[in-house]
């Protein structure tokens, strides 16, 4: 009689436990990538709502928007116009970049949109994206 204890695991039930993960990590994955992509978005547009109440605060003290958005991290006014009533910074570095960690696109639009200035993310897909794809700080 073998009195041999055996130790280990067989083949076989490496194979099922193997086929188990698989199956758990299919299921799972796709429900985590989703989760992470809108959790990115709603950070980006966190983000954004910042940086527009910033160039609002901005425009408040100074009667202007800033040219750039690296203005508003600046302890510097940007212009002679703005230095008499500016309070920089008045946003973190951090918080120029989407959660992505691409730039937000900025520019004014005095006069051209009902907005006085574009800002907005080009969103998971990055430059080239089609418009509808942006995270715009206007909707």
């Amino acid at each position: 009689m073998n009195t041999q204890a055996r130790a280990g695991f067989g083949l076989m039930e490496i194979l099922i436990v193997i086929a188990i993960m698989g199956l758990i990590a299919a299921i799972a994955l796709p429900r985590l990538t989703g989760s992470l992509e809108k959790a990115r978005t709603d950070t980006t547009r966190a983000s954004l709502k910042s940086i527009q109440t910033a160039l609002q605060t901005v425009n408040l003290h100074t009667s202007q928007y800033p040219e750039q958005l690296k203005d508003l991290i600046s302890q510097k006014a940007p212009t002679e116009e703005m230095a008499q009533n500016w309070s920089g910074p008045y946003l973190d570095k951090v918080a120029l970049n989407d959660a992505w960690g691409r730039k937000f696109i900025y520019k004014l639009t005095p006069g051209e949109s009902e907005h006085p200035y574009e800002l907005y993310s080009e969103g998971p897909k990055g430059k080239g994206a089609p418009k509808e794809e942006r995270i715009s700080a206007w909707r």
